[in-house]
């Protein structure tokens, strides 16, 4: 019986209709991933396979309306990329693409998917996976960012060899960028990104705290003032909450 008349037939059964989905998600990743190795046996052409992938699962998701589907297409686009650009860096750590490290790259790649989600919402069959791609465009943009302002659009060996100081512009652009992501999302009223938002503004006030005072605080001390600082800011968080739904 053909999946998409099964789901109309039984709307109900969402568990049994999704563990369809999955399966034609497997098979397709199963198919891609000989059909690319017949051509080349190296990791060069995995790239291209799994973009390929990304194609179908985004028109199966379309003809199917399924949003698993579409979140596969999403990771795929994701991995096709990260391991295309690999492919294509062609130094001998393979750190750099077009003189961009990995974080750098996938943040580039998030800032691309968040300015293609706009377009969803132009095309009836495309619409119903805006929220679901602007959303998730987001957090990987910002994950990304998080990544970047810890280690500069710098190969791991200098990483690891400079101080944790030296990256502070990094850290401050990361900053004033949550601020921004901030400040939009109230403008527009957009209460998910807004509460993405300062999540990720919490992680980088932590990830700031164990960058600058992990080696030099007393551990005790500095778990205590940790935990202090989870009661103060969820107080606070639970204030502006009120605040904001008033």
């Amino acid at each position: 019986m053909d999946c998409k008349k099964r789901k109309r037939k039984y709307q109900y059964a969402f568990l049994a209709n999704e563990s369809f989905t999955v399966l034609i998600a497997l098979a397709t990743g199963v198919s891609i991933a000989y059909f690319t190795r017949s051509f080349d046996a190296t990791y060069l052409s995995y790239g291209f396979g799994i973009f390929i992938a990304a194609g179908l699962y985004g028109l199966l998701a379309i003809y199917l309306d399924s949003k698993i589907l579409w979140v596969c297409a999403l990771l795929a686009l994701i991995t096709s990329w990260a391991t295309q650009t690999y492919a294509w860096s062609g130094d001998a750590t393979h750190s750099y693409f077009l003189g961009m490290n990995y974080p750098l790259r996938m943040a580039f790649f998030g800032g691309l998917l968040i300015t293609c989600a706009a377009v969803l919402q132009r095309f009836h069959q495309t619409k119903t996976f805006y929220n679901l791609t602007w959303y998730s465009s987001w957090i990987f943009f910002l994950l990304s960012g998080l990544f970047l302002s810890v280690s500069g659009n710098l190969s791991y060996d200098v990483w690891s060899a400079i101080k944790q100081g030296k990256l502070f512009m990094w850290a401050l652009s990361y900053t004033i960028l949550l601020i921004a992501v901030l400040l939009y999302a109230v403008k527009k009223k957009d209460d998910t990104l807004r509460d993405i938002a300062i999540i990720f503004f919490l992680l980088n006030i932590y990830t700031r705290y164990f960058e600058y005072f992990w080696d030099r605080t007393n551990k005790g001390l500095f778990f205590a003032l940790l935990a202090l600082s989870f009661w103060l800011i969820g107080k606070k968080a639970e204030q502006v909450r009120r605040r904001l739904s008033e």
